[in-house]
């Protein structure tokens, strides 16, 4: 393990960075903020000008349906496609944590999107890893991916009110089902209690399929006495039946 990491550090440094997705030198740096905290000084913009552009920003929402109330919306900062699911799995899976920079305007979109629409919080809380594959990873990527977000809206990022107190399976290697999915993450987080006053919280993954693992972080904030007015990520994808894009102008009124 520490060989094939001390490895891993020496190919980042010496190897020139290619585009995820054609393997040409990415673009300059995107100017979004600060860097987010986890990023090393050699994790860089990993997209090329062509391919960064198959990321544009079309902000979309996922709704939720019936339940028992705890789900609340999410947002994206477009609708989930091939393209996202490429740059976010080199990202996770690979660990090409500046895909994390790339994102950033994506991760701005989607939480502009749900304040208009569904008001302001004061905090962010990123989904968390189990403890296991933090440590193979070696980053949580939505811990990333919420700074830039955090900086747009003026929020604090707290990383210690969610846990996920059970190892899962990956839900990308589940059927696409709701049922699968809740299934494997249910009771799968626990949550400190608030304080008397407590804040309002948006949740942030970086993709949002079913909405099952934004429920069940959701639920287990809910019964600890939280209240997640939203969550945001990269990309969702709308629930059958809902509309892709979303009315920015309607989210205005």
């Amino acid at each position: 393990m520490f060989i094939s990491s001390v490895l891993s550090v020496l190919a980042s440094v010496v190897l020139p960075p290619a585009c995820v997705f054609c393997g040409e030198t990415p673009g300059p740096p995107l100017d979004t903020g600060r860097r987010p905290p986890g990023l090393r000084p050699w994790d860089g913009p990993s997209l090329c000008p062509g391919c960064r552009r198959k990321l544009g920003v079309e902000p979309c929402r996922r709704l939720p349906a019936g339940g028992d109330g705890t789900l609340p919306p999410a947002y994206g900062g477009m609708a989930t496609g091939g393209d996202l699911v490429t740059a976010v799995g080199a990202m996770k899976y690979h660990g090409v944590r500046g895909v994390a920079l790339e994102l950033a305007p994506l991760m701005i979109a989607a939480a502009a999107a749900a304040v208009r629409d569904s008001g302001e919080v004061d905090l962010l809380v990123p989904m968390p890893l189990h403890r296991t594959r933090l440590r193979s990873r070696g980053f949580n990527q939505a811990g990333l991916l919420s700074y830039p977000a955090a900086e747009f809206l003026g929020a604090r990022v707290e990383n210690r009110i969610l846990r996920r107190s059970r190892a899962t399976a990956q839900q990308a290697k589940l059927a696409s089902s709701t049922a699968a999915r809740s299934g494997n993450v249910a009771a799968a987080f626990t949550a400190a209690a608030p304080p008397a006053a407590a804040p309002t919280l948006g949740l942030v993954d970086d993709i949002v399929t079913t909405g099952s693992t934004v429920a069940a972080a959701a639920r287990a904030l809910s019964v600890a006495g939280w209240r997640v007015k939203w969550a945001i990520a990269a990309g969702v994808s709308p629930a059958p039946g809902q509309s892709a894009g979303l009315d920015t102008a309607a989210t205005r009124s």
